[in-house]
């Protein structure tokens, strides 16, 4: 992952949240009047590297939760598609290079080539530590078919974007996030677990 492109997209989600928490009222009203605008700013931020989960709660701040999900995963689709048709073009012949030396990372390509790409690319996206342009790019460099790819993608960003945005509408009307909190963690530990057996499955250890 290019460092100075990483370095921008951490000093952008500090300006969007600075700038948010500073304007939230004018913001608000700008982008809800503009609402086919928003799944631009979630493409572009998706290039930045600036990760996923502020636009998913930027979103869910603005819109109400089945149109801030919508909206997201409109964004987040294009952008995904984008980033893996230049990963595939660029680096797909140089696969073998990155992945030498990385069993853990040869675990992930395995199970993304193996009998269920779609179930591993959705566990993929559905995991808030797996980082969103990263599995493009990987996924783009080993040239997975965009059907598969696109199938996958859609699948594991639909959770995340429907959870999110109910979060945040949550906590606006109630005032407190704990029990979002509470839920997060526990459908995170349910995934979590069951994206292990499915790697372990998918790519047994020898």
């Amino acid at each position: 992952m290019p460092a100075p492109r990483v370095c921008l997209g951490l000093l952008l989600t500090g300006a969007l949240v600075t700038g948010g928490v500073l304007f939230h009222a004018e913001l608000g009203a700008w982008v809800r009047q503009r609402p086919l605008l928003f799944p631009v700013f979630v493409f572009l931020a998706q290039l930045l590297f600036i990760p996923r989960i502020t636009m998913l709660v930027i979103s869910g701040l603005l819109f109400t939760p089945v149109l801030a999900a919508g909206l997201t995963l409109l964004g987040d689709t294009a952008a995904a598609v984008v980033v893996w048709a230049w990963s595939r073009w660029s680096f797909s012949e140089a696969t073998d290079g990155f992945f030498a030396g990385r069993p853990k990372w040869r675990r992930v390509r395995d199970s993304l080539c193996g009998r269920s790409p779609v179930l591993a690319l959705t566990v993929l996206r559905i995991l808030p530590f797996s980082h969103f342009s990263t599995i493009s790019l990987v996924s783009g460099a080993l040239r997975l078919p965009l059907p598969v790819y696109v199938t996958g993608t859609v699948l594991g960003c639909i959770p995340t974007a429907l959870f999110y945005a109910f979060a945040a509408d949550w906590s606006l009307r109630t005032g407190s996030v704990f029990p979002a909190i509470g839920l997060g963690v526990l459908a995170f530990s349910v995934v979590a677990w069951f994206s292990v057996r499915s790697f372990r499955d998918e790519c047994p250890e020898k």
